[in-house]
């Protein structure tokens, strides 16, 4: 997806709550208390409240974040990357530009999510969670699943990555 395509800001917007929403203080609680983790992982059946949870969860942070709802349209490493740069950018304006030219020049996960760590590094000092909801839609995708392990394993102790799945594949 060429950065001058539409990026649709629904799909990096925290969900509202609405209404009377039980807070689920059983689960909330431990996920904030393991909020400086690395990796956080949600698994559960469609219906059982991922989503109000990571909401409530993005609700009580204090720390950017970016809020990325994933679909089949994610399936691809070039428009994957520039939802999370749209994200980042919320909150660290021109943020990712050496990231999105690395996206244009390759495909090799290294190189882009490598560039996309070395741009946080020297541009965000303080914790940032980057949270991938409905990650269930991209489990067969393993280009993508490649760059989600490489993001994982050299990422600074800063990046906090949470992912709601319906699989834990």
């Amino acid at each position: 997806m060429p950065s001058e395509q539409l990026i649709l800001q629904t799909k990096i917007q925290v969900p509202q709550l609405r209404g009377k929403i039980l807070a689920r203080r059983r689960i909330l609680d431990p996920l904030l208390a393991n909020r400086d983790k690395k990796l956080i992982t949600v698994c559960a059946d469609a219906g059982y409240g991922k989503t109000t949870l990571l909401a409530q969860f993005c609700a009580k942070l204090d720390d950017a974040f970016v809020y990325y709802t994933l679909d089949q349209s994610d399936n691809d490493l070039a428009t994957f990357v520039h939802y999370m740069l749209e994200g980042m950018q919320r909150s660290f304006p021109g943020f990712g530009d050496r990231t999105r030219q690395a996206v244009r020049q390759t495909r090799y996960v290294n190189i882009v999510m490598g560039t996309l760590i070395n741009e946080f590094v020297q541009n965000i000092p303080d914790d940032f969670y980057l949270i991938l909801d409905d990650h269930h839609y991209l489990e067969q995708n393993l280009e993508i699943a490649r760059a989600i392990e490489y993001l994982v394993k050299h990422a600074p102790a800063n990046f906090h990555l949470i992912i709601a799945s319906r699989a834990t594949a």
